[in-house]
């Protein structure tokens, strides 16, 4: 949120009505509504996509950072949902169970695979703070 309220401060002739609505969700927010918001900003126009990316990069580290406490299982079905509700974009550093390869489930939900996982999303990450710089 820190980064959209600079950017909106900095940018007071902002034309994107859904960034000023992101805005807008300073306090304790939905992260549904977040989801929402980000998925309309993804269809706005080219200017817009960079906040949408870096909104993104928010996202992901703050799932790497709540899926600490979770189990294997639940924190790897934790990075499959919010893979899903952000309509699994192209160039996501997941691959879901079954779908796009070919780990059985007692091969994909083990502890190994997590850490391969929250590893490629690290990668991910510094590959996506260079591209936003």
């Amino acid at each position: 949120m820190k980064y959209t309220i600079d950017y909106l401060s900095k940018n007071e002739n902002e034309e994107n009505p859904y960034i000023w609505e992101l805005g807008s969700l300073f306090s304790a927010y939905d992260e549904n509504e977040i989801y929402n918001l980000l998925d309309l900003i993804e269809d706005s126009n080219g200017k817009d996509l960079m906040s949408y990316y870096r909104w993104r990069w928010i996202l992901v580290n703050n799932l790497l950072k709540k899926i600490l406490d979770k189990d294997y299982v639940n924190a790897l079905l934790e990075i499959s949902e919010f893979w899903l509700d952000l309509d699994s974009p192209f160039d996501m550093p997941y691959q879901y169970q079954g779908a796009e390869n070919k780990l059985h489930p007692q091969e994909f939900y083990t502890e190994e695979h997590l850490s391969k996982v929250v590893s490629n999303h690290k990668k991910w990450l510094e590959d996506e703070k260079e591209k936003l710089k």
